[in-house]
């Protein structure tokens, strides 16, 4: 492919986004708008996992956590959703700095399992503190406009999906960005190499949760409600699948993954209650044939080495 071609297919590709309301009709804009939430929340986890190498699956975690803080803030202290937006980011950061602290000696299966751990905890609390929570009948919202329109959900989160991922660019192509690449590859070399761990390893849980967590805020108020669902594993699942099949390791890879899946179950909600067990299949063919993801298998991008290593382990 040309430079010209791909230029030509990149500014259609731009057009086509930038008009998606126009076009696509109100339930294609309203999955439209999901694809914005999950591009964020992917992209994060892409950092923490892809980049600095710390496995986590608490990223729904916070993303219901911002959910619920932006819906109380609103609904109970009644400031503007937006504020509420930005208070769940702080908290949702907050407490991934604390989850940071609790993981920062840990390594390889310890590592995972206290943040599945703390995942199912605050699932639990979730369930368990009607008062707050309403249980599993979840809180109902605020919403950010009047009306029925999806159309100005979109463009929000479309310029919120645009700004994360600006922002983890930028450190990804910075100085810090390669730091998190060397604690991915080697913590001993790294640390020996007078890297401080402990503080890179803290910023990126914080930086991810409280982007994480901001995207939720974000779901909540357009949605109009948050549940425990939210916090589940088979939601965990989906956001691993998303980044796994769109390229774990990559800047572009989560994107790809995170509109492809979240497409793809869209029309294979077709097959009924059989969709998941679908929806598996092409996850573990994906896993057996093409490890690097969908980018990789077009572009011959090569999988980072510690992905590299595990894949030939398996």
């Amino acid at each position: 492919m040309t430079k010209t071609t791909r230029t030509v297919l990149m500014l259609l590709l731009a057009a086509a986004v930038l008009t998606l309301p126009m076009w696509a009709g109100t339930y294609w804009t309203h999955i439209g708008v999901l694809c914005c939430y999950y591009v964020i929340v992917v992209s994060s986890w892409n950092l923490l996992v892809g980049y600095a190498g710390q496995m986590s699956f608490a990223q729904v975690s916070f993303s219901s956590l911002g959910g619920y803080v932006s819906t109380l803030t609103a609904t109970r202290l009644g400031l503007h959703p937006v504020i509420g937006m930005a208070f769940g980011a702080i908290v949702g950061a907050f407490v991934g700095y604390l989850l940071g602290i609790l993981c920062l000696r840990m390594r390889g299966v310890y590592h995972s399992l206290t943040t599945l751990a703390f995942a199912e905890a605050f699932r639990t609390m979730l369930n368990l503190e009607y008062k707050i929570t309403r249980g599993s009948l979840g809180l109902l919202g605020v919403q950010l406009f009047p009306g029925t329109s999806k159309t100005p959900y979109y463009y929000v989160g479309l310029l919120l999906a645009v700004l994360a991922l600006l922002l983890l660019y930028r450190i990804i192509r910075s100085p810090v960005g390669f730091t998190l690449r060397a604690i991915r590859e080697d913590q001993t070399a790294a640390s020996v190499a007078g890297v401080p761990l402990a503080r890179y390893k803290l910023f990126v849980f914080a930086l991810t949760a409280g982007m994480a967590a901001f995207a939720g805020g974000f779901l909540s108020h357009f949605l109009g409600v948050v549940t425990p669902d939210w916090a589940t594993q088979s939601a965990m699942s989906f956001i691993l699948a998303m980044a796994i099949m769109g390229g774990l390791g990559t800047f572009v890879g989560p994107i790809i993954g995170a509109v492809g899946v979240e497409v793809l179950v869209e029309y294979l909600r077709v097959l009924g209650r059989y969709y998941m067990s679908f929806f598996g299949l092409i996850v573990l063919l994906m896993l057996r044939f093409a490890p690097g993801g969908l980018l990789a298998l077009f572009s011959g991008f090569k999988l980072p080495t510690f992905l590299r290593r595990r894949a030939s382990q398996g």
